[in-house]
């Protein structure tokens, strides 16, 4: 089933924000099972209480699988490696925050 296009890009923005803080919340969590339920859940309170993003959401996500369906394995790998050391900066930059935050206290 495909969603009606949606118009302004704003939507979309707010849409990928969603889903990029949806992944740094549940980031740590295992098993995955667990971060999907959490996600999917979020993702139905969104749907009730504002269809339009939530419409913009389900695009987002399918634009972001029909793009990387198209990606070779070196592509993907290359990918996993990005994403994987963007996470780990952001963990030292939090582990950093947290320490200085403690030294003032």
């Amino acid at each position: 089933m495909r969603i009606k296009k949606i118009s302004g890009r704003g939507r979309k923005r707010e849409a990928r924000r969603w889903i990029a803080y949806r992944h740094r919340l549940t980031a740590n969590l295992f098993p995955v099972r667990l971060r999907s339920l959490l996600t999917f859940r979020d993702y139905l309170r969104v749907r009730a209480s504002d269809p339009a993003l939530a419409a913009a959401i389900s695009e987002v996500l399918d634009d972001q699988f029909r793009k990387n369906a198209k990606l070779t394995l070196q592509q993907r790998r290359d990918q996993m490696n990005r994403r994987v050391e963007r996470l780990r900066r952001e963990r030292r930059r939090a582990a950093r925050l947290a320490n200085a935050a403690l030294r003032r206290d």
